[in-house]
């Protein structure tokens, strides 16, 4: 096998070389080949958005070839489709977009038409199923891209950051953007601390209307730490239905499902004194405070008149030392 390589190695590029050595070792060890297949199909994934500076972000996937070779196929014929060129168009139809930024914006419209029609597209044969439908799998609640931003900002009034959920701090501008082909959702928020005190409610069933205003509020897993976005997590009553909790947005908060586990068969314990605040007593007895999530605006203080300076705040430790 190593000599049939070599003998054509020269005449080949790096590419060329190393296909034709995985072409080799396949023939070589078809079986082994199929097993290693397999237990490599068992790792394929999609990750999360990996935010980037700029407001953008990367998303790293991994997957079988014969889902790869799909996917490509599809996006290229939705290329081609879109660039009005056909086959051999070097992108975009006069407006001025590259094929890369082509790719990228037909891709990023295949996710939207299906959060908009919510149901996903073909999907055999890796599922065996055909236009399911898209759903987060917790509670049933339909998918949704969340963003909190100011009203002031909204209607063009100031240019605060806003917050994409699932990634961070955006610009208005791609608020706005956002919120122009989206429903609105009012959110009350305490002025001082900046904590969501109630969730706007429409035409919602009044228990997804307290996931919703539970996961608005929250943002994330509740665990000391934990950054994994609400919308994922399990919805944990912290004092249980057996020793006495009910369900009300007093109770409840998202728990990633380890950190949701622990609580249930490692001993550490949670409390919510108070709606959004959450106390872990760890099996050793130590305890950790989760302060309520600032999703509103702090107000900023007023600018001290011209030509007097700001207070100094007080020194914590004034002298002797």
């Amino acid at each position: 096998m190593e000599a049939g390589l070599l003998r054509r190695a020269h005449r080949q590029t790096a590419t060329q070389l190393r296909a034709a050595a995985r072409k080799a070792v396949l023939a070589a060890d078809p079986a082994g080949a199929a097993q290693r297949h397999q237990q490599a199909r068992a790792g394929r994934y999609v990750s999360p958005p990996c935010p980037e500076p700029d407001g953008m972000a990367s998303l790293p996937n991994r997957m079988p070839a014969e889902d790869a070779a799909a996917r490509h196929l599809q996006r290229t014929a939705a290329e081609e489709t879109a660039a009005g060129t056909g086959r051999g168009g070097s992108g975009g139809d006069g407006d001025g977009r590259t094929l890369d930024q082509l790719r990228a914006d037909v891709l990023a419209g295949l996710a939207w038409s299906a959060l908009r029609a919510g149901h996903l597209g073909c999907c055999q044969p890796a599922c065996g199923h055909l236009n399911q439908r898209l759903g987060t799998g917790r509670g049933g609640r339909a998918a949704t891209v969340n963003v909190t931003v100011a009203y002031t900002t909204l209607i063009g009034v100031d240019d605060q950051p806003a917050h994409l959920h699932g990634y961070g701090p955006i610009t208005a501008a791609v608020a706005r953007r956002i919120a122009a082909h989206g429903s609105w959702r009012r959110l009350l928020t305490d002025p001082v601390s900046g904590a969501v005190l109630d969730v706007g409610r429409e035409r919602y069933t009044p228990p997804a209307d307290l996931a919703d205003h539970v996961l608005v509020r929250d943002q994330t897993c509740r665990f000391p730490t934990c950054t994994r976005p609400a919308a994922g997590c399990d919805l944990d009553h912290s004092t249980p239905f057996e020793q006495g909790g009910v369900r009300s947005a007093a109770n409840l908060g998202p728990l990633h499902r380890g950190h949701h586990n622990d609580k249930t068969h490692h001993r550490w314990r949670l409390q919510q004194p108070e709606p959004g605040r959450f106390v872990w007593t760890a099996p050793t007895g130590h305890t950790y405070d989760v302060d309520p999530e600032i999703v509103g605006l702090l107000p900023q203080p007023p600018p001290a008149p011209p030509g007097q300076h700001p207070p100094t705040p007080a020194d914590p430790d004034p002298p002797p030392f």
